[in-house]
């Protein structure tokens, strides 16, 4: 038996890590492998960490890398290979997808990078020789391999939900994150969502199968990641009114929309939603006009302002905005 070691880091405590328990749940499927996930957050100290991974004993050690972790990984893995060299280190995310070579050559105790959905590319890895193995970087001597890229997973239903019931139970007061669709139409130039072209759904069904399970555990907060949640009404608001029709006081869902989107049917349906069961993060990320067509990003102003003076008594709202747009 093999010993893997996910690894998560989070930017504050109470959040949770999709992607590692994703990439659990796959692991969890293959004969042959011991499983630890090791969870922490940027504002635990280095050596804690490390301790953690070097008690698991991993012989494999897979970490997920955002932008918000990314230094803080580094300097895990430069001290954690001085102590065991023998381990086999694969970095997966979105700050190494697309500069996996740049990264490999900074850092060689890195070696390999997983660059595209985990969930395929994790499972191929570990079954068969790491040649045959798409979207993986990998080391081959002195020289960096490349099989080609691994194709988006058509039908999202195949993956499995990313949460135990104990966990949701136990730790209600954590934010839960969860998707129901994956990519991004839009071509926003600082974000690396614009990459992929295609937007996948899961079913209706899967989603409200996993909805009432975070319904029925009680959780404080689910965190949608969805890109632009509000791209396609008869997905997004089917979802809604699902959330109505199972209302829970206690339980507040959290969406990253676009509110120019909104049309008058949905503003209306939004005003007569139950107070605190969602809150809405909107990407204002600047007014400027001449900016917005600099970066690519397509906002209504006008309406966006309309739309969200018509709900803010209703829903609690994220404006966001970026500083320092090139």
């Amino acid at each position: 038996m093999k010993n893997i070691t996910l690894l998560g880091i989070n930017s504050k405590f109470v959040h949770t890590n999709l992607a590692i328990r994703y990439i659990k749940k796959i692991i969890e499927r293959i004969e042959g492998y011991t499983l630890t996930m090791v969870e922490s957050s940027i504002n635990n100290q280095i050596p804690n960490i490390i301790r953690e991974i070097v008690e698991s004993k991993p012989e494999i050690l897979l970490i997920s890398t955002y932008i918000w972790n990314k230094e803080f990984v580094f300097k895990i893995i430069v001290e954690i290979k001085k102590i065991n060299p023998r381990l086999k280190i694969y970095l997966g995310g979105p700050e190494v997808s697309y500069n996996a070579i740049e990264i490999m050559g900074n850092y060689k105790e890195v070696d390999g990078v997983l660059v595209g959905e985990g969930e395929k590319i994790v499972e191929t890895l570990l079954t068969k020789d790491r040649s045959e193995v798409l979207g993986f970087y990998y080391r081959n001597g002195e020289n960096i391999e490349f099989n080609g890229h691994e194709s988006p997973i058509e039908n999202l239903d195949i993956i499995p939900f990313p949460y135990e019931e104990w966990e949701l139970k136990e730790n209600k007061g954590k934010i839960f994150y969860y998707e129901s669709t994956r990519g991004c139409p839009f071509r926003c130039s600082y974000c690396m969502s614009s990459i992929e072209k295609s937007v996948r759904n899961f079913s209706l069904v899967r989603v409200k199968k996993d909805l009432m399970t975070f319904l029925d555990a009680g959780v404080n907060l689910v965190k949608f990641v969805d890109r632009t949640f509000n791209l396609k009404k008869e997905h997004y608001m089917e979802i809604w009114r699902f959330l109505i029709e199972n209302y829970r006081p206690n339980t507040t869902f959290h969406f990253e929309i676009s509110a120019d989107l909104f049309d008058d049917e949905v503003i209306n349906f939004l005003t007569r939603v139950p107070k605190d069961l969602f809150q809405f993060e909107i990407g204002v990320h600047t007014i400027n006009e001449k900016l917005l067509k600099l970066i690519r990003r397509k906002n209504n102003l006008e309406k966006l302002s309309k739309n969200v003076l018509a709900i803010k008594d209703n829903i609690h709202l994220h404006l966001d905005l970026i500083a320092g747009l090139p």
